[in-house]
């Protein structure tokens, strides 16, 4: 999953500033409300943290709290604390305590009088009983958003699973939906910035760029105007406006790009970024700037991203990824780099704790080590992987790798991998291997499926409707991105004779010997093999990020002969990808032509489908 900078907690309210009713919450109002829960009927205490060094004096005039559709008509109790109880049988409810009717899916409480928040701050919370577990709803009854800055957002108290005070913010990056309205000395104009990428990367010859930024609003409510400088390389400076299309609530962080001319020069340049003004006024928040590294690059390289799925035989929802693997081969057949590691089945070649990345489930993938995603449907969920990829393929990379790999009579694969970097790199980086195997099939390899039954109308990929269609188990399936052999998955060491250089060419060999060549469980996979390809990406060893990766058939040492025999006619021509697929002559892109003629002599040669 993709993270960002946190901005620093503010200081207490400055004593300048002129009292302003705020509505605050910890959860973010754009993000979408969910549910968590422990899956029981129980009784639920739930509660937030308002931090005494950012509110202290701040008066307490009411809250309200959000509650499941189900609960409508019923009456929770609400509460504020001094702590949270240590014995972890129930809420600490001395300051304030009260019932209230859900209505329209949330409670709300109303204090007799305002309640100051002391140095120490206060515990804001509800508690509620589900009485029977009947849908998801009930199962995971505390309604949460996701969270910018989650400390206290989120503490739970349950009899089952949350046994004790749980800080659910911390683990999962979410908040209560907690709306609390106070009074408070905010400054009129009070807002941060902070850049969402570590580094800025911009094409010398583009007339614009953007940063991504998230801001965050401390100060009033109705800001329509944002105004801000951008200053390059100590020099020229820019100014912009900017209309929020949202009202930007307090304590609300918003993204935004930030629009600027390219007054770049080529190579590394330092662009300082500050809100100048909301409405007018001039911003006094302290975190108002940051100064951010941009590179200016002529050289234009595509980048590959590798997508990592972990899979297996067992596993039940695992042909998802099957079938998202083989449409993005089939739809992106040149530019798809995609491989697969089964494990605890007859394919598994490593066991989990040698895998590049950790792996939680199954099934489970990771994009360029960055992302960790469904194998289908992405972190985005909408509405495939497919557009992940191509987020992660329109990137930037600074590292340039092609491939060229053989097989002799004796079973070595021999590896030449070449690059080049268009800037220095500050760390070291390291290019890995994979020996890929495709068309792997066998009678006795059962495939578990729980898709069965399904519409595969429900699906975006025509290759889900097999297993829609198919029962709890399915066999004949022919696997393709596979994982049989690799080198340490982090990198081979010394791949580059220290940190990479710019506008170097870099020539880097390895070898797989495939001779006897078994699975974990003793299958021959190789030998089971249609075709194999390699697979290799860089690796940057300080974030251990992909930088780029790429792909190559293995030839016979002999390579592949183009045949200048005209002399018996052609009978028949068959097309293959350069892993060994089976393709219609109309593929684009670069294929192999195998001719078949009458005397029964047949020859191949490469072509180029445009």
């Amino acid at each position: 999953m993709k993270h960002f900078r946190l901005l620093p907690l503010l200081a207490a309210f400055a004593v300048s500033a002129s009292a302003t009713t705020i509505e605050y919450s910890p959860a973010q109002a754009s993000a979408p409300l969910r549910g968590i829960g422990n899956g029981y009927a129980d009784t639920y205490d739930v509660a937030m943290y308002l931090d005494g060094a950012e509110f202290a004096g701040a008066k307490v005039s009411e809250f309200s709290v959000p509650l499941i559709s189900k609960l409508n008509g019923t009456e929770v109790k609400l509460w504020i604390g001094s702590k949270l109880a240590l014995d972890g049988k129930s809420p600490v409810t001395d300051i304030f305590s009260t019932t209230a009717t859900v209505a329209d899916g949330r409670a709300k409480a109303l204090l007799p009088q305002a309640l100051q928040i002391p140095s120490s701050g206060l515990y804001i919370g509800y508690s509620f009983t589900i009485k029977e577990v009947t849908d998801d709803s009930t199962a995971d009854p505390v309604q949460v958003r996701n969270a910018f800055a989650h400390l206290g957002g989120l503490y739970v108290h349950a009899s089952k699973i949350y046994t004790s005070w749980t800080d659910l913010a911390a683990q999962r990056d979410v908040a209560a939906d907690i709306t609390v309205t106070m009074d408070a000395p905010v400054d009129a104009a009070n807002m941060s910035i902070t850049a969402k990428t570590d580094d800025l990367n911009v094409f010398y010859d583009a007339e614009s760029a953007y940063e991504p930024v998230m801001l965050v609003n401390y100060g009033k409510s109705d800001v329509s105007d944002i105004e801000y400088t951008i200053t390059f390389n100590g020099g020229t400076s820019t100014t912009r406006n900017h209309a929020p299309e949202k009202k930007m609530l307090y304590g609300q962080a918003y993204e935004l790009d930030l629009h600027f001319p390219n007054m770049l020069k080529k190579g590394d340049n330092t662009v300082d970024f500050t809100i100048e003004k909301i409405d007018g006024t001039t911003n006094t928040n302290t975190s108002k700037s940051f100064v951010q590294n941009v590179f200016c690059y002529s050289e234009n390289i595509p980048k590959y991203p590798l997508l990592e799925e972990y899979t297996g035989l067992w596993c039940n929802y695992c042909p998802a990824g099957y079938a998202a693997m083989e449409y993005m081969n089939r739809v992106h057949p040149d530019d798809y780099i995609g491989v697969a590691f089964h494990y605890n089945d007859k394919m598994a070649i490593a066991e989990k704790d040698e895998f590049p990345s950790p792996v939680p489930s199954a099934p489970y993938s990771y994009m360029d080590r960055e992302w960790d995603l469904d194998p289908y449907y992405g972190f985005r969920n909408t509405p495939t992987i497919e557009d992940d990829w191509k987020i992660k393929r329109a990137e930037f990379t600074p590292a340039a790798l092609e491939l060229a790999a053989t097989k002799d009579e004796d079973g070595k694969v021999s590896i030449s991998a070449h690059s080049h970097f268009i800037k220095d790199m500050p760390s070291e980086c390291r290019i890995f291997y994979y020996l890929v195997a495709n068309g792997l099939t066998d009678p006795t390899w059962t495939q578990h499926n729980s898709y069965g039954g399904y519409d595969p109308k429900e699906f975006t990929m025509p290759e889900m409707e097999q297993f829609c269609t198919s029962g709890t188990r399915v066999t004949g399936l022919v696997f393709n991105d596979i994982v049989v052999m690799m080198s340490d998955p982090h990198g081979v060491t010394k791949s580059y004779d220290g940190n990479p250089e710019a506008d170097r060419m870099y020539t880097h060999s390895y070898s797989f010997d495939t001779a006897g060549m078994k699975s974990l469980k003793g299958d021959k996979l190789i030998e089971k093999a249609t075709s194999l390809h390699v697979v290799a990406g860089i690796v940057d060893t300080a974030s251990g990020k992909i930088l780029n990766a790429a792909k190559c058939p293995v030839t016979d040492s002999a390579g592949i002969e183009e045949s200048t025999d005209d002399i018996s006619p052609v009978v028949r021509r068959d097309y293959y990808d350069l892993y060994g697929r089976r393709a219609n002559e109309n593929t684009r892109g670069i294929l192999i032509e195998k001719t078949t003629r009458a005397d029964g002599t047949t020859s191949t040669s490469k072509m180029v489908k445009r």
